[in-house]
């Protein structure tokens, strides 16, 4: 999931925490993050 962060454009009109919330509904609808998994934290990045 770490290169998925790396899509992450901070120079981008849509807010980061917008560009996140996009990431982790894609992940959660795509089945490949569930309820209890971990999520990488920035010094994972």
């Amino acid at each position: 999931m770490a290169e998925e962060f790396e899509k992450l454009d901070d120079q981008s009109f849509m807010p980061l925490y917008f560009q996140l919330k996009e990431i982790f509904f894609d992940k959660i609808e795509g089945e490949e993050l569930r309820e209890g998994d971990l999520i990488p934290s920035e010094n994972d990045r």
